[in-house]
């Protein structure tokens, strides 16, 4: 089973919130979490679209995993900017 996913599409596109719900459902009831780029929880009752100022979804198993996706993440984008 994989230990991360990147859910990061164009820069310019604001993903469909509810595309991802049961996903969260999911991956939260395998022991894993689901959180945007900037770390947060999804707020998935704030509306239609996600927030324009996160980049996607960094998916993992859990544990040390979720904090080293986000660094990676991290790194990658301000080496990039």
């Amino acid at each position: 089973p994989a230990s991360s996913m990147t859910r990061l599409p164009k820069k310019s596109y604001v993903e469909w919130i509810w595309d991802h719900a049961a996903g969260r459902i999911v991956i939260e009831e395998a022991g894993g979490n689901q959180v945007d780029t900037n770390g947060n929880l999804v707020d998935y009752g704030r509306g239609a679209k996600m927030d324009k100022n996160v980049d996607g979804l960094l998916v993992s198993s859990g544990g040390i995993f979720s904090k080293a996706l986000l660094d990676a993440y991290t790194e990658q984008e301000s080496e990039r900017n």
